[in-house]
């Protein structure tokens, strides 16, 4: 009987090692399964993390990529009033002037229906005629206003514009000539065609840029290609450029609107010195924003590494030296030749 017992022992302490070695194994199973599983996770992450720097980078490149926007024409015409600083010493204010042309230009006797105001950059009163018929309404009522007010109101129709660079000039092309071609080619007017100074490109080439209507700059950059003097020269489309002021060089404002102590209206743009302007200069580009601000200035204000501050400081005395000082009715002259403003006059009028 004591070895029958001890034989029945012997099974149920073998099942009993059996079972431990069964819960020993499925231990180390779920131990390999929550190993494979954080592998499987971390590899993941870092598949993720490859995908979103990957991403990044391509919407970095696409940034960099980005397509310049096409010239589209104007649906609206403009028509500016500027009151003249000899009128405003009179008294004469824009109420006055607005009221008066109000009852001149009956706006129902001339069939217009859809006006837009605001005020302009400059100060002046901006007013959009809309629709089709909008460019002859605002000649009509521009030539009332002119007989109306024979002196003391700048009235102008300023016409939206392009800036494009002309490249491949031969030796006898000048600035008549490439103006004359632009109007020949688009058939717009030759005054509502600046050109300044022709310059030696690439290969020696001459190379000049050009401002004209959004419309005549838009039929020249889809040709390519301008027939002047002896060359098919190339059509560049250029960017367009933020409004300046004249008077500080900051960026985003006129001068109207600068509250800057600085005054630097009779400098060059290009290398800040006295005596010419941007258009003529040879020097080294030398930004004086940029050197009011201490930051590297060798280049032109405004240009691609310029890094000035857009609105300078209100009482800033940082480069507060005040440089040849200009009569007022020097300053309209130098805002004319020196800065972009948001409102040309290429067929505007004083009388």
């Amino acid at each position: 009987m004591a070895t029958q017992a001890c034989v029945s022992e012997t099974p149920s302490a073998v099942q009993t090692q059996h079972g431990w070695q069964t819960a020993s194994n499925r231990k180390k199973e779920r131990k390999n399964k929550k190993k494979a599983a954080a592998t499987k996770e971390a590899a993941s992450a870092v598949l993720g993390n490859a995908q979103r720097s990957s991403a990044q980078a391509n919407g970095r490149k696409k940034k960099t990529r980005k397509r310049r926007k096409k010239l589209r024409a104007p649906k609206s015409a403009a028509l500016v009033l500027t009151l003249q600083p000899e009128a405003v010493e009179k008294g004469l204010t824009y109420k006055d002037v607005l009221t008066k042309a109000r009852q001149a230009a009956n706006h129902e006797e001339n069939g217009i229906t859809d006006i837009r105001y605001r005020r302009a950059a400059t100060g002046a009163r901006l007013f959009e005629f809309m629709g089709a018929n909008g460019a002859a309404e605002a000649d009509r009522v521009a030539e009332k206003l002119r007989q109306v007010f024979p002196e003391g109101i700048w009235i102008s129709r300023p016409t939206k514009c392009a800036e494009l660079r002309i490249v491949g000039l031969d030796d006898s092309v000048t600035e008549e000539v490439i103006r004359e071609a632009v109007a020949r080619r688009t058939g717009c007017s030759q005054e509502a065609v600046r050109v300044s100074a022709i310059r030696d490109g690439p290969g020696g080439a001459g190379t000049a840029r050009v401002r004209c209507p959004v419309a005549s700059a838009k039929m020249l950059g889809e040709a390519g290609r301008l027939l002047v003097g002896w060359s098919s020269a190339k059509v560049q489309v250029l960017e367009t450029k933020p409004i300046r002021c004249y008077k500080c060089m900051g960026s985003g404002h006129t001068f109207p609107q600068c509250t800057s102590t600085v005054d630097y209206s009779g400098l060059c743009f290009r290398c800040g010195k006295q005596g010419h302007i941007s258009n003529t200069c040879t020097a080294n580009p030398h930004c004086l924003s940029c050197e009011a601000a201490k930051l590297p200035a060798n280049h032109v204000v405004g240009g691609k590494g310029c890094k000035a501050p857009t609105r300078p400081n209100r009482g800033s005395t940082t480069a507060n030296t005040q440089v040849a000082p200009h009569s007022e009715a020097e300053r309209p002259n130098q805002r004319q030749q020196e800065v972009q403003m948001i409102i040309d006059h290429p067929n505007g009028s004083s009388q």
